[in-house]
């Protein structure tokens, strides 16, 4: 474990790969969760555990937050060959993963920022009639 790594007498760009090979860990770990969930959802566990959402169903059982279960959950759905790779093989950090699938895209936008996709994904959200009443009334 890299813990006997003594930080202090690393050169910035150490530092930067330790992150890096870090964030890939962790991409490959979130591509084992999602794996899980999508096995789960085909099994009905989370439907048959009393859930409303398979992001519910995750907050139940992974100490996380609603948005990074909402995110597992959408990339679980959208189970794109592309993004499961780049997950599964530490191409791409969970969060870009998470925006693509959000989008329901499977351009991981190497050239934009986590934020820049977020906005280019809430430009292709459509908007229902109905969502539009009950978030604004009737004006």
């Amino acid at each position: 474990m890299e813990r006997a790594i003594d930080f202090e007498a690393l050169a910035p760009d150490q530092l930067e790969q330790v992150l890096g090979a870090a964030e890939r860990r962790i991409a490959g770990l979130r591509w084992l969760q999602v794996q899980a969930i999508r096995s789960a959802i085909r099994q009905q566990v989370p439907l048959g555990d009393g859930c409303r959402t398979t992001a519910e169903w995750i907050r139940g059982r992974v100490d996380t937050t609603p948005e990074t279960a909402r995110s597992l959950q959408v990339v679980a759905d959208l189970d794109e060959a592309n993004l499961d790779r780049a997950l599964e093989e530490g191409l791409a950090g969970f969060d870009r993963v998470a925006e693509a699938a959000k989008a329901s895209s499977t351009d991981l936008a190497p050239h934009l920022d986590i934020a820049a996709m977020r906005r280019v994904a809430a430009r292709r959200h459509r908007v229902t009639r109905d969502q539009e009443i009950a978030t604004h009334g009737a004006r």
